[in-house]
């Protein structure tokens, strides 16, 4: 059966269509003239027709009737409204994107409905924009093309050619929802077409043009731009990551670190009751207890303001130097801390008022065959002193770096018992831009210190500043990572001839070059040609009181009270 023969037997199931005048011409001339103010983002499109074959949306709190029109719309294009109902397409993206976030991310919850929502609406918003549109410019898909797109359906299909068997089995209801998708897409990538120059089938899109499929922009691109965006992938290089944790620190360092400031982390044992009125307060309270005419514990429930007043001003054992946000003046710290069992301090100025100390027990020194003493003291030399452990494993990095140097890479990795992160073969590519070889890709342990690095600056100018075999001295790509880490710039094997290298290259330069006109250009005008709709005067945004009133209700009104 032929292509025609088949058109023809659908003749009398599509609706009309006509081509209108114009056919979007003026949009068409205003977006050359301006492309910066009719370029955008449609991320609607790579949606539009998976969201018709969707199943219905959940229950929602606003799903059970009697809301106004008013509430069910978050804004409008033009005039016309966005309403959330049902069964809209708004309703379908929104179950859509919630879906897409549990399945892919395991994110569920307020906020990924709520991300979900606003997502869903700005699609909604977009379509409706495209639609009016086409509207205006009195366009439709022609019939001809709809049947032809009807009959190429696979689910019509058998043996390759279309059945009137298969067609005819299915209701009259689900053959006009099939014309009225095709009829909606076809709008949608007529618009694409006319605004920014591209297509998904160059054939349907314009049948005077035969390179079916083939990226056509509306705007050209100086094929010297497209050839610098290309060689910039040509520079891909192999590297090796080596971390050194803060965990590596030894047990060792620690205790000879406390050796050497035996008085910083002495544990002393405390009560205290604190003032925040006057100092002059605190003075006549610390009368009282001196005079016996009340006692410590007694004084610390009736007049204390911190956290120990109720323990009777017992604020347990700490370490000397837990004491230093709380009592600004070493001289007065020390005094504290010297405090013999029993005694009280004299009236102190810290940071929470005016403070009343008394030792429980005597100052003790650290213990240092306590595994909690080490890792408090462990804790505070990363918050406080990092330097000192950051001194100890660059250190530790260099001498591997002159062992990785002196009998290579791979011997140095046994020998200190560390492991490697390997990416590449990756060009600079600050940022992880999809338009070359990402670090995430190329390397599929994708390690903390390499997510850091796709926007540290320093780690891709040292990784492209070494020589090939060579390692980097140590430095910090992230504070926040606890570790000190050094780059090897791997050489290539033996067996990898020059050439070899060089069709690489070529390779990743004529990669860059297609994706960057096939599907870099095509989703940035995509992403421009959006934000100008969203952008528009046109466009009325009401989403977050719209949102709010349907979705976050008081706590009465969904127990139903």
């Amino acid at each position: 059966m032929s292509q025609n023969k088949n058109n023809k037997q659908l003749n009398t199931m599509s609706s009309d269509g006509s081509h209108g005048g114009g056919e979007l011409s003026e949009l068409a001339r205003k977006f050359k003239q301006q492309p910066l103010i009719f370029t955008g983002t449609i991320l609607v499109l790579v949606l539009v027709i998976v969201a018709f074959v969707l199943l219905p949306m959940d229950a929602a709190p606003w799903s059970s009737g009697g809301l106004s029109s008013d509430l069910l719309t978050f804004g409008s294009y033009d005039g016309i409204p966005v309403e959330l109902t049902p069964d809209s397409y708004f309703a379908k993206m929104r179950q859509s994107y919630i879906e897409y976030y549990a399945n892919s991310y395991g994110w569920r919850g307020e906020g990924a409905e709520t991300q979900a929502t606003r997502q869903a609406f700005q699609s909604a918003l977009v379509r409706t924009a495209i639609f009016e549109s086409a509207k205006k410019a009195h366009y439709a898909p022609p019939k001809a093309l709809v049947d032809k797109k009807v009959a190429a359906l696979p689910k019509y299909q058998e043996n390759g050619v279309f059945s009137v068997l298969r067609y005819r089995q299915e209701s009259a209801a689900r053959h006009l929802e099939t014309i009225q998708e095709l009829r909606d897409d076809m709008i949608i990538q007529r618009y694409q077409h006319d605004m920014a120059g591209f297509f998904a089938d160059a054939e349907d899109a314009n049948p005077d043009v035969s390179s079916e499929g083939k990226f056509i922009p509306a705007i050209k691109i100086a094929s010297k731009e497209v050839d610098f965006i290309a060689s910039m992938a040509k520079d891909a290089r192999r590297f090796s990551l080596i971390a050194f944790p803060y965990a590596d620190y030894p047990d060792a360092e620690l205790i000879a670190y406390i050796e050497k400031n035996p008085d910083f982390f002495k544990t002393t044992h405390l009560s205290q009751i604190t003032l925040t009125s006057s100092e002059a307060d605190a003075g006549t309270v610390l009368a009282s207890i001196s005079s016996g005419a009340t006692n410590f514990e007694e004084a610390a429930k009736a007049q204390s303001k911190d956290s120990f007043a109720d323990s009777g001003g017992d604020a347990g054992e700490r370490m000397a130097y837990q004491l230093d946000s709380l009592i600004p003046s070493e001289e007065d710290r020390r005094a504290v801390v010297n405090l013999t069992a029993g005694s009280v301090s004299a009236v102190i100025k810290t940071s929470s008022g005016w403070t009343i100390f008394r030792a429980e027990s005597a100052a003790k020194p650290a213990d240092t065959a306590d595994s909690a003493v080490l890792t408090n003291v462990r804790t505070h030399l990363g918050e406080a002193e990092r330097g000192v452990i950051e001194d100890w494993l660059i250190a530790k990095a260099q001498s591997f770096a002159a062992d990785a140097d002196a009998t290579g890479l791979d011997a140095a990795l046994s020998k200190h018992s560390v492991s490697a992160s390997d990416f590449g073969p990756v060009p600079i590519n600050y940022g992880d831009n999809p338009l070359f070889e990402t670090l995430a890709k190329s390397n599929s342990g994708s390690s903390p210190e390499l997510r850091a690095g796709v926007q540290n600056e320093n780690f891709w100018r040292t990784a492209f500043s070494l020589a090939a075999g060579k390692i980097s001295a140590p430095f910090v790509i992230d504070a926040s990572l606890n570790s000190v880490v050094v780059l090897a710039s791997r050489k290539a094997a033996a067996e990898d001839s020059t050439a070899n290298e060089a069709g690489e290259a070529e390779e990743a330069e004529e990669k860059t070059r297609a994706y960057f006109l096939d599907t870099f250009m095509d989703k940035s005008l995509q992403d421009n040609l959006s934000t100008a709709i969203l952008k528009s005067g046109k466009s009325i945004d009401n989403f977050t009181a719209r949102y709010a009133a349907l979705f976050q209700r008081p706590d009465s009104q969904q127990n139903g009270n």
